[in-house]
């Protein structure tokens, strides 16, 4: 009897234990990885330092980016991550005027190989499309490779942002 009463409080301890873990999860602040915020700087190399830490993260965790002006890619943020991240995109990202800088890349935001993603802190993602569509002839080629977009080949993905100016696509697997 009190050998299954210990063990009882042994799997109770242990259940409260991973509950606790679960929700500790910590938060990489794209700032303290050099971020400016001051939408003149090139902010990219800061997101993508604290992505990779919060994707080596045992423990579900968040990338922060906090209010301010972010300028941005184009970026890469690759899986498969060792638990669910959360995106806190308080800030607003924009997309830098050039569209040329998205030439040799698959796009000016990607999330790819990634499962258990949430998107979310009420930002925006400023793709600046109307400079975009000045400098792209797609209207009138049909090829389109230089423009803005954000994209996610994502499984279990929540969205809550705003976007202007971008397109924005989620793959499912």
């Amino acid at each position: 009897m009190c050998s299954k009463l210990i063990n009882g409080a042994i799997w109770w301890f242990l259940c409260i234990g991973m509950i606790i873990r679960q929700s500790n999860g910590a938060d990489f602040d794209v700032k303290k990885y050099g971020a400016k915020a001051d939408g003149k700087s090139d902010d990219s190399q800061a997101m993508v330092s604290a992505w990779k830490e919060a994707c080596a993260s045992a423990d579900p965790s968040r990338v922060v980016i906090a209010k301010g002006n972010y300028m941005v890619g184009p970026v890469k943020f690759e899986g498969p991550c060792k638990a669910p991240i959360t995106i806190l995109a308080q800030g607003d990202w924009k997309a830098p005027a050039d569209v040329r800088q998205f030439e040799s890349h698959d796009g000016w935001i990607v999330l790819e190989n990634i499962d258990g993603l949430t998107l979310s802190g009420g930002g925006s993602f400023d793709g600046q499309g109307a400079v975009a569509w000045q400098q792209n002839d797609c209207a009138k080629t049909g090829k389109c490779n230089s423009l803005p977009i954000v994209s996610c080949l994502c499984s279990n993905i929540i969205v809550g942002v705003l976007s202007t100016g971008i397109y924005f696509t989620v793959i499912f697997e």
